[in-house]
C-alpha cells in the first residue's frame, strides 16, 4: 500500500484539487531536466553572470521554439524530447546524389512528405494582433 503526504496551508480547496495541483508542479522537474539535457544548459560557461544569463535566455528561447515546432509535427513526434527530435528530424538517413552537374539530397519519401507538410503549415501561419 502506498501513502501520500502533502503539506499545505490551503484550507479552502478540496483535497482532490490540492493533489491535482501538486501533481502538475511535480511534472515541472521533467521540463527542467529536458531543458538541461536537451539543450546542454547544465553547465555554467563563464564567471560572468551577464554572459551566463544571456546564454540561458537563448537556450530557453530555443526550448520554447521547439515546443511551438512540435505543435506542427504529427502526433507521434509531439511527445518526443528535444534529443529525440534532433535524432529523427536532423540526423535523417539519406545521401547526396550528383545528377546533371548538380547535387541533390535524396531522402526517404516519409521524411520528404513530413518536411513538405511542415513547410506548408509554417508558411500558412497567420498572426492576428
Amino acid at each position: 500500500m502506498r501513502f501520500l503526504n502533502i503539506a499545505t496551508n490551503d484550507f479552502n480547496s478540496q483535497p482532490i484539487h490540492i493533489i491535482h495541483d501538486h501533481n502538475k508542479r511535480a511534472n515541472s522537474e521533467n521540463f527542467i531536466k529536458e531543458i538541461k539535457i536537451g539543450l546542454v544548459l547544465e553547465n555554467i560557461l563563464t564567471n560572468d553572470t551577464y554572459s551566463n544569463s544571456v546564454y540561458f535566455a537563448i537556450g530557453l528561447l530555443a526550448y520554447n521554439l521547439s515546443l511551438v515546432f512540435k505543435l506542427f509535427l504529427p502526433y507521434t513526434f509531439q511527445k518526443s524530447t528535444i534529443v529525440s527530435l534532433c535524432f529523427f528530424l536532423i540526423s535523417i538517413p539519406g545521401k547526396v546524389v550528383y545528377y546533371v552537374r548538380q547535387l541533390f539530397p535524396k531522402i526517404k519519401k516519409y521524411f520528404l512528405n513530413l518536411f513538405l507538410s511542415l513547410r506548408f503549415k509554417l508558411a500558412n501561419l497567420s498572426f492576428s494582433t
